[in-house]
């Protein structure tokens, strides 16, 4: 392929003795070398870039699909989205996130140190370190009911669901479980995907609904039209569901 190609073509012209200046160089630091060890274990030795798509690679799977909503997500936000033992537990147990693809997580058998090298490498695409703390912010209850309201506002359910897959969606209708947010999304990422989802992932059919966060919410006069204010209540309250039949 054309990326195959251009990547030994550069190997090659790197068999010099010459030294690039040193603006030119790129530290090889620990963020680096955790960064370059998950890519040859996703990219190569597992070759996850068949289904999902990393960074600007992958997601070759897309192709041979009639739906691209069918598709495997896209990785690049993983380090910075999911919490690290969700994250350990699904690598090493994949679950249902998504029913309506046909497509499944295989069970690789990956050991405890693979686990590590991708985790390190997904928060290394994100400047974060791996750290043990807690995932569950303190919740006020004016946040909880105000969340609450916005919440069904938004009809954030005809998308999302809490139990029960909706009948009579398309699958580019559908969205992830949201009772699933509170053990499996960092807290401070779903402040940042509410506020601009296409930021962090271009394309996607989640509404931006606060076009500019320091001006007053057109959505509703909660929280004094704060628009920082009322995500955080978003957030707040999604942190509270729980699963529904």
């Amino acid at each position: 392929s054309d990326s195959e190609i251009v990547a030994l073509r550069t190997l090659l012209r790197g068999y010099t003795k010459e030294v690039p200046e040193l603006g030119y160089q790129r530290p090889f630091d620990t963020r680096m070398q955790q960064i370059e060890a998950g890519r040859r274990l996703t990219h190569y030795e597992y070759n996850c870039v068949s289904c999902h798509k990393f960074e600007e690679a992958g997601g070759y799977i897309k192709a041979t699909l009639a739906d691209e909503a069918l598709a495997p997500p896209y990785l690049f936000p993983e380090g910075a989205k999911v919490q690290e033992p969700w994250l350990h537990d699904f690598l090493t147990t994949p679950t249902t996130i998504r029913p309506w693809l046909n497509i499944r997580m295989p069970s690789f058998g990956l050991s405890d140190q693979e686990i590590g090298v991708t985790t390190k490498y997904f928060l290394g695409l994100h400047k974060q370190e791996f750290e043990l703390r807690t995932y569950h912010p303190p919740l006020d209850k004016k946040y909880l009911v105000a969340g609450k309201t916005l919440f069904d506002d938004l009809q954030c359910l005809s998308c999302h669901y809490t139990g029960k897959m909706p009948e009579g969606k398309t699958p580019s209708d559908l969205a992830p479980n949201l009772a699933l947010a509170k053990d499996r999304l960092k807290p401070e990422w779903i402040l940042s995907w509410i506020a601009n989802p296409e930021a962090i992932q271009p394309g996607t059919k989640m509404p931006m609904y606060y076009q500019d966060l320091h001006e007053p919410s057109q959505l509703s006069d909660d929280l004094g039209a704060d628009a920082k204010e009322q995500i955080r209540a978003i957030r707040d309250y999604i942190l509270t569901i729980q699963g529904s039949k």
